[in-house]
Parts: structure tokens; sequence; C-alpha cells
């Protein structure tokens, strides 16, 4: 799990709560230098921790477009359907967003792509 929230980086031990039934766990927290990428690993329309086939998974001219989850969902059709988007500021860092197929921010196919997210969000 990576921790996003800096003041909770400085604690040795998490308690971590599921959102589902409220039990709450406690785990060690390692730090560690690893960058790593989600889109690397998602091979063949399937997540890459169990295997299992992506549930938001179609096609735009014959390119793949796939969510993780309906929270992911979410912030691509925010993101794309924004009128204005702003790198953050601060430490140059890369987005989540900068690693969007450069198809699917293409002004031209922009709205399609909504389309299709939004068709896919309500299945």
């Amino acid at each position: 799990m990576d921790i996003e929230d800096e003041a909770k980086q400085h604690f040795s031990v998490l308690h971590v709560a599921c959102p589902y039934c409220g039990t709450t766990m406690s785990g060690e927290v390692h730090k560690t230098a690893e960058a790593f990428s989600y889109a690397a690993e998602i091979k063949d329309g399937r997540e890459p921790w169990f295997g299992l086939e992506l549930w938001f998974l179609t096609s735009f001219q014959g390119k793949p477009v796939w969510s993780l989850n309906r929270e992911h969902l979410a912030y691509l059709i925010d993101y794309l359907s924004a009128d204005l988007r702003e790198k953050p500021l601060g430490i140059p860092r890369k987005t989540q967003a900068d690693h969007l197929p450069t198809f699917m921010k293409t002004a031209k196919n922009r709205e399609r792509i909504v389309k299709l997210l939004k068709k896919m969000q309500g299945e």
C-alpha cells in the first residue's frame, strides 16, 4: 500500500480500516525507494495482482481503454472532461495523467473517450 498522506509516512506502524466492514488492521511501514508502474503490468486485459479480467475494459479505434476500478474511472472522466488540465505546483513529479496514452488526451478524441468512459461507468 502506498502512503500518500505525508503526515502518516513518519510512523513505523500504520493502522488501516477496511472501508466495507470497519475492521482495523495494523502493519509495519517499510520505506522503499522503488518506482513502479501499474500500466506496464496490465497485459491482455488483466489486472496485475490476481490476473483477473478487467471489468472496465473497452476499445477506442482499436486501442484498449481501461480502468482499474470505479474511482479510477471517475478520475479519468474528470480529468479528460476538464476545460483546463493543470499540473500541480511544487516538486516536479509525474502525475497519473502523464501516463495516459496520447490518443486519450488529444483534443479531437477527448469528447468521444469521455462518452465511452461514461458508458462504462453506467454498466
